[in-house]
């Protein structure tokens, strides 16, 4: 119930307080999705864990909530107003709230091996991580947390994608 509250509830209240109350019916459906995903994602984590081994089935929700949570406090301190943006901040947090609920494997970095990460997948996680650090240059800590959690939500999605043409072909 914790990590509910710190990573689910939490970020999705602070988002709708920062712009989604700005949607209307939209925000409130997605806050409400990204907590309700968080509660799903735990409680799957809870039920699998003995029987996924070597990588996260869905994005953990200490790296969800802190996507939110962090992009908030990066567009506070740069002072970008996402709602320049359109609808791009809801659906972002709909996708991480999805990404939690995800068959999308993320490594667990604990060295048992289990699931490869390509090249190409490190790549691209370098590339962006550089790139939010170049944006988010003037705040840079709450650049550097952006970078990191952001980057290991695209690191799974790419490496993951590769695992099904690499099982394919």
């Amino acid at each position: 119930l914790c990590d509910l509250g710190s990573f689910g509830i939490a970020p999705a209240f602070l988002a709708w307080a920062f712009v989604l109350h700005n949607h209307g019916f939209l925000g409130v459906v997605v806050a409400i999705f990204f907590a309700i995903c968080g509660m799903w994602r735990l409680a799957r984590f809870n039920v699998n864990a003995s029987v996924v081994h070597g990588y996260f089935m869905g994005l953990a929700i200490p790296a969800g909530g802190n996507i939110v949570a962090m992009t908030t406090l990066l567009f506070v301190e740069l002072g970008v107003d996402p709602m320049t943006f359109g609808i791009a901040y809801p659906i972002v947090m709909a996708f991480v709230g999805w990404l939690m609920v995800s068959h999308v494997h993320y490594p667990n970095f604990k060295g048992d091996g289990a699931e490869p990460i390509y090249l190409i997948s490190k790549i691209v996680a370098l590339v962006l991580f550089l790139a939010i650090l170049w944006l988010g240059h003037a705040s840079l800590l709450a650049a550097l947390a952006v970078a990191l959690f952001s980057t290991y939500a695209v690191l799974g999605i790419v490496n993951s994608l590769l695992a099904s043409f690499a099982k394919k072909g």
